[in-house]
């Protein structure tokens, strides 16, 4: 599964690599046709070099819309997999195998979904981090620096360490509406493992879900694309990259 996601995104980035680099030699060949007096060749040139770098800016969205898809099948694997017969009731979420943003944004998801509910506190499993390599626990610290400087709607929780792995956030009471949200609002539905699992092998030929415009990051397809670790405890190590 890793290595299958990891190949067809670096496959889109190589794309994203080498649209970059004719770009980069036809900007360096038409300064040389400028400098020679050869302006017309030389304009030519950049626009042949300016529609290189839109076709690079396409292949670095297309392998950040797979990378997202890639962490949304990632996350209900470990959620359903690795806490097989545990209710998922909004009192806990496993970041295990995510990528740093991504578990930012299902960590929000979460805390939002039970303040909305009224639940008093959400335990949130980071990992503890053995096995990120040289940075460190990036999610682990992701997670703490957002529950230090939490947003609006989530201001006034607080947390403490459950464990190396684990955080037990408490929640801000519900005021207004809500909590007037809270007192009707139904709990989840109980979770068929195996019917999610069968939805799942057969979503795999679909379209990949787009980010939320406000999870998006700008591009930058000049930056090299830096190298990270996840690892769940019982798999082989993967590398995960970013753009």
């Amino acid at each position: 599964m890793f290595q299958k996601q990891d190949g067809a995104e670096d496959a889109l980035y190589l794309k994203r690599d080498a649209e970059n680099a004719e770009a980069k030699r036809l900007r360096d060949e038409a300064d040389r046709l400028w400098q020679a007096g050869e302006r017309d060749k030389a304009k030519e040139l950049h626009v042949k070099a300016k529609q290189h770098q839109e076709q690079a800016r396409t292949w670095k969205q297309k392998a950040m819309d797979l990378d997202w898809k890639h962490n949304e099948e990632m996350f209900e694997y470990v959620q359903t997999r690795e806490h097989s017969g545990q209710a998922r009731d909004g009192t806990w979420i496993d970041l295990h195998g995510l990528s740093a943003d991504f578990a930012v944004h299902k960590t929000l998801e979460a805390l939002n979904a039970a303040v909305k509910r009224g639940l008093p506190t959400v335990e949130v499993i980071t990992g503890a981090g053995h096995h990120s390599g040289k940075s460190g626990p990036v999610v682990k610290r992701r997670i703490k620096a957002l529950l230090q400087n939490p947003p609006k709607g989530l201001e006034g929780l607080t947390f403490r360490a459950e464990n190396d792995g684990s955080l037990l956030v408490s929640l801000p009471a519900a005021t207004g509406f809500r909590k007037m949200f809270a007192s009707w609002a139904p709990a989840p539905a109980a979770v068929d493992v195996e019917a999610q699992r069968g939805a799942r092998v057969g979503a795999k030929d679909n379209t990949a879900p787009q980010a939320k415009n406000s999870e998006k990051r700008p591009l930058e397809d000049e930056n090299p694309r830096p190298s990270k670790w996840r690892r769940l405890g019982w798999c082989c190590r993967r590398r995960f990259v970013s753009s």
